[in-house]
């Protein structure tokens, strides 16, 4: 049986072209767009609450690292963050879900996600303003797991 979102969404499509693209179609246009964001925001709450409930499905894997911190460097660093930062109000709760700066135009799911994805993995994760603008994220994650007791103490740094 479909999702309700889905049948909802496939009768907009369907009335969308059946009417053709005129004018008159931008609301159900408008409706879909509606509908597509309302399915990722409750995608990433379904998300974020089972990573806080420790009810992530994870299917580890030994990764090269190194390729991994290169890749996500090289993508990320030329748009290195420049904003304002956290406001004070905020600051203290910003891995908490729906917490977000008054400026911010997301849901405040993004950081609660990230936290506990890195916890599922072992991992800690802080969030500082930067000096020169922005804010700078610092996760830590275990190099190995030991298969028969906790993660390993050896642990691998990235921030940017």
């Amino acid at each position: 049986m479909p999702a309700p979102r889905a049948e909802v969404r496939a009768k907009l499509e369907l009335s969308l072209t059946a009417s053709g693209r005129d004018k008159e179609s931008e609301p159900t246009v408008s409706a879909i767009e509606d509908m597509d964001r309302l399915a990722e925001f409750l995608d990433k709450s379904v998300d974020v609450a089972d990573a806080k409930a420790n009810a992530l499905r994870l299917n580890r894997v030994a990764i090269d690292l190194d390729d991994l911190l290169r890749v996500t460097i090289d993508l990320y660093e030329p748009v290195e963050d420049d904003g304002p930062g956290f406001e004070p109000e905020v600051r203290s709760q910003i891995f908490e879900r729906r917490v977000k700066g008054r400026n911010s135009t997301g849901h405040g799911l993004g950081l609660a996600f990230v936290e506990a994805v890195v916890r599922a993995h072992g991992g800690t994760v802080e969030a500082s303003n930067r000096y020169e603008g922005g804010v700078r994220l610092t996760i830590s994650l275990p190099l190995a797991v030991d298969s028969s007791s906790a993660f390993s103490p050896i642990m691998a740094h990235a921030s940017g």
